[in-house]
């Protein structure tokens, strides 16, 4: 082995918890469970930071259907509502209740208020805000009255009640309770609402007929007098608007429309029956509508939820809005997301994108900004979906150049442990740094009686460099450790404190020559080919090991297994005697194609194989007398490719004692290569339609003259190297073109395959447009109208008669069509290859014998096969079934015509039916009249009847 140098490779892979493309941890959630089954904790979520007192962060929910507190129960009241906050911490349970409610007044009714269907939060050390939409005020008297007005509270930074505070001793009921629902009085306030630094607004929906309006308190901060507020509203719009819900949602801001001050945002989602969204300035004491934003689906609830931030960093506010009722149902989409993009204060009606969930998920259902999560200079957001499965959070990350249509990353409920979300992503809140990283995290409530937080790591660019020291090894050289590795890590944090340093531990492995089934080196520190090792930073750190060499082989990948089980035994023959046989060895020949990778002897024996260009394996010293030893040879067959049919081996037994008949034993093995294909149908069934009117086949100049297009597009790829030379696959197709009458019924157009390159498949005899009919681009491309609808373009109605329909099977195997058969070589295909077989339903044929049918299905077949004269390469055949659904259009049904000699059969019938009744009549006397003697006799008769004798003696009786 002097003299041959060995090329190391050392292979080094880094692996870390965090993840540049998705920073949202899922794994260390912070759970929180609420204390009573049922109680809807989660319905609403806010992040807090507490200032005051003790700093701390917080997580504010609202669960509004918890039972009352302990000293309500001398009023009869059970359920009230509450809010909780939770501390960040790994306890489920240690939430606590804000002490909310006073004992009511005689005028109150706080039983169902759903306090916390409302939470929020004034951020920055500010106060806090709940709120009870259902809140009832009596009006006492002769009648008792209720008005479902609903109520608010606001307390401070430490979630206490101060009355020196007049934030918190304000009374926030602002809906005049005195009149009906004509004006306020099923107002309910509270079902939206929040906070800014001077105002506190509140969505009432219920004003005015359900109209709906915001309610906003103004208060100058720096007042200490109590009345020093100023109330405005929308007021009563007008009686067009009523039944709109205005103030559903409600958030207030700056930024919008203009920089400086800020715009009130409302969604009504009932407006014009689509949804809107209103854009209002102060003014006075009113809120100025300025701009209106209409939904785009009836129903779709556009405007139910809303979120602001600026996504692209204008220094302008975009506008997120929800419709979580959308749908499509040919797209089966569900729930809609409408991103509109600030330009320079002021809105498009039409949305800059909108981003769609899937089928009954309810996407949309809430929307949140959450701040810049990964800290790139660009604000981001979440929606939420809780019906989709176990609820999903979707996050999307902005930039300069807007929002991408895919979300940067998805959060499924049950991927949370542990889990026991069912509606996960019914509520959101984010934008605020709860674990002291500087990343803001997310809250995300349910209706399952928990909420998750969701923290956002640090964003880690990790760089890595290694060297290996000699680039060259001599291994007669290398008596021990001679082969020297160093590897070197850094990173760059991202982040918005530059003083942010907190430590983190990176594991890292050093996998020396990684594609190499048995490694040819050691790591000297544990004796094993692989290093797992844990680094601090930020401290700067080098390790450096040394390798020890172990074989000098050379290596591959791609690496497949052939056994070769081989038995040498020692035993007497004839007579010859059986002895000893020292230095016992067996030297085996192999081809290039094989490598030899190891030796797996028998239990109880050491056999030890080496390799050079043969493989020598020595059976000990001495093979004694007697014994016998099987031991399998593993080889790597890399080298056997589709052209190699054969692989031959020798193998020579040699031992220094006498024995002259130790003739080499020749190994033959024939080589079966399976191609593996995949062959697969885009849409196996199609649906069509039929329509119109019949058009004779010489009367055709076009292919969209014939009727419907179809397109079959069929894939095929090879699963390892390609054929090339040594064969081609055929797709053989049994086609269904003519009616059992001779009458055309799906007409070839085209066939174009798509391989290396474009070409198109032309079988002899006519197969393909044998009309030579002009190609339509419709062959091709579909209507819009017809991909909406799924079925082509009516331009007439067929009249049928719904008891006429039935459904036909059109299929050769039946017998109930003609199939042509053809086939289609894959010349110009590598590894892969798309068929598209177009053809038009001949719709005449359809029109003329099957305009009563309720639904014709047509069904043909496609072969994969191979063709190749090498027995040593073979494939399975596969064979795909496709269908055409065709139905009629149907039109407004009109009466069956009944042919003329029906009505002439059934008036002769019913003429000769009348006169055999006629005629038994007649016979039976029917027609005969009485004389004139036989009615006086009648007469006579009736006169002379005289009362029995009994019946005489009856009467008298009774008197």
């Amino acid at each position: 082995m002097a003299g041959k140098s060995l090329h190391l490779c050392v292979f080094v892979i880094c692996a870390i918890q965090t993840n540049t493309g998705f920073n949202i941890d899922v794994q260390y959630p912070v759970i929180k469970e609420g204390k009573t089954k049922g109680s809807l904790f989660g319905f609403s979520v806010a992040l807090h930071k507490q200032t005051e007192k003790t700093k701390k962060n917080l997580l504010l929910v609202g669960a509004p259907q918890e039972k009352a507190q302990p000293q309500l129960s001398n009023f009869n009241i059970n359920e009230t509502g509450a809010v909780y906050y939770c501390p960040v911490s790994i306890d489920q349970h240690d939430c606590r209740r804000m002490d909310l409610i006073s004992p009511p007044q005689s005028t109150e009714m706080v039983e169902g208020m759903w306090l916390g269907v409302t939470v929020a939060s004034q951020r920055h050390g500010g106060r806090v805000l709940a709120c009870g939409h259902r809140y009832v005020k009596k009006l006492l008297g002769a009648e008792e009255q209720q008005r479902m007005v609903g109520k608010c509270y606001v307390r401070g930074n430490d979630l206490t009640y101060d009355p020196s505070d007049y934030w918190q001793s304000d009374t926030y009921e602002l809906c005049d309770f005195n009149y009906d629902q004509n004006l306020e009085g099923m107002c309910n306030m509270g079902i939206s609402g929040g906070m800014t630094e001077n105002d506190v607004y509140f969505g009432t929906p219920g004003s005015f007929v359900w109209q709906g309006t915001v309610h906003m308190k103004e208060r100058d901060p720096n007042s200490d007098f109590a009345g020093d507020a100023n109330e405005i509203t929308f007021g009563k719009l007008g009686e067009d608007r009523l039944n709109i819900y205005i103030g559903y949602s409600v958030l207030e801001d700056i930024k919008l429309l203009d920089r400086s001050k800020n715009t009130v945002v409302t969604g009504a989602p009932r407006d014009n029956f689509k949804g809107s969204v209103i854009l209002a300035e102060k003014q006075d004491l009113l809120l100025n509508p300025v701009m209106t934003i209409p939904g785009e689906q009836i129903g779709s609830y556009f405007g139910s939820c809303l979120a602001v931030t600026d996504l692209n960093n204008d220094d302008w506010n975009d506008l997120i809005v929800g419709a979580p009722f959308y749908f499509d149902r040919y797209k089966e989409e569900g729930g809609a997301v409408y991103i509109f993009m600030n330009e320079n204060g002021s809105f498009q009606e039409k949305a800059s994108l909108v981003l769609k969930g899937k089928k009954g998920s309810g996407f949309g259902f809430a929307v949140a900004a959450v701040g810049d999560v990964n800290q790139d200079g660009f604000q981001d957001f979440a929606v939420g979906a809780p019906f989709h499965d176990s609820g999903k959070v979707y996050i999307w990350m902005g930039s300069k150049n807007g929002i991408n249509k895919e979300p940067s990353q998805v959060i499924e409920g049950k991927s949370l442990s542990p889990s026991g979300f069912q509606t996960f992503g019914y509520s959101l809140s984010g934008g605020m740094d709860m674990d002291g990283n500087d990343y803001p995290d997310i809250l995300v409530g349910s209706m399952d009686d928990r909420i998750a937080l969701l923290r956002a790591r640090p964003v880690i660019h990790l760089s890595r460099n290694f060297t290996v020291e000699p680039k060259i090894v001599i291994p007669s050289q290398c008596v021990s450790s001679c082969i020297k590795v160093k590897v070197c890590f850094s990173y760059s944090l991202s982040n918005g404190n530059k003083a942010f340093r907190k430590a983190i531990t990176v594991k890292y492995t050093v996998d020396a020559d990684q594609n190499r089934r048995g490694a040819r080196v050691r790591f000297l520190e544990n004796k094993l080919s692989t290093f797992t090792g844990l680094l601090s930073f930020p401290l700067p750190h080098v390790k450096s090991w040394n390798l020890l060499l172990i074989q000098t082989m050379e290596f591959t990948s791609n690496i497949k297994k052939l056994v070769m089980m081989v038995e040498v035994t020692n035993t007497p023959d004839g007579d010859r005697q059986a002895e000893d046989a020292h230095q016992a060895m067996l030297n085996i020949t192999i081809p290039p194609s094989l490598k030899y990778s190891g030796v797996r002897p028998q239990s109880g024996f050491d056999i030890e194989c080496s390799a050079n260009e043969t493989v020598i394996c020595d059976l000990g010293n001495p093979f004694k007398s007697n014994q016998k030893a099987s031991f399998i040879i593993i080889f790597e067959t890399s080298g056997i490719t589709l052209y190699t049919e054969q692989i031959e081996s020798q193998l020579q037994l040699s031992t220094i004692s006498e024995q002259k008949d130790l003739n080499p034993v020749p190994v033959t093995l024939n080589v079966k290569n399976t191609v593996l294909t995949t062959f697969s149908l885009e849409k196996q069934v199609i649906d069509t339609s039929f329509t119109g009117s019949v058009i004779g086949e010489s009367a055709m100049n076009s292919t969209s003259d014939v009727g419907s297009p179809l397109e079959f597009v069929f894939r095929v790829h090879v699963l390892g190297e390609p054929l090339g030379d040594l064969g081609t696959l055929m797709i053989d197709f049994e086609w269904p073109y003519e009616v059992t009458n001779g009458k055309w019924l799906l007409y070839l157009t085209e066939i174009v395959i798509k391989g290396a390159s474009e070409s198109r498949c032309v079988p002899p005899g006519k197969v393909v447009n044998p009309l030579n009919l002009s190609l339509s681009d419709r062959a091709t491309k579909r209507s819009k109208r017809e991909l909406e609808s799924g079925y082509p373009h009516a331009k007439a109605s067929v009249t049928v008669l719904a008891p006429r329909k039935v459904s036909h099977l059109l299929e050769c195997s039946k017998l109930t069509a003609r199939c042509m058969t053809f086939s289609c070589p894959l010349l110009n295909m590598s590894t892969q290859a798309e068929i598209r077989v177009r053809s038009r339903v001949w719709n005449s044929t359809l029109l003329e014998d099957y305009a009563n049918a309720l639904r014709v299905e047509v069904k043909g077949q496609a072969t994969l096969r191979l063709l190749t004269d090498k027995p040593a390469i073979r494939m399975d055949n596969q064979i795909r079934e496709f269908s055409v659904n065709i139905d009629p259009v149907l039109g407004e049904e009109t009466p069956y015509e009944v042919p003329l000699w029906i009505i002439i059969v059934a008036a002769v019938a019913g003429i000769l039916l009348l006169g055999i009744i006629s005629l038994i009549l007649w016979k039976c006397g029917f027609f005969r009249r009485a004389s004139r003697r036989e009615m006086y006799e009648a007469k006579s008769q009736k006169a002379e009847i005289k009362i029995q004798p009994s019946e005489t003696e009856r009467l008298t009786e009774e008197y």
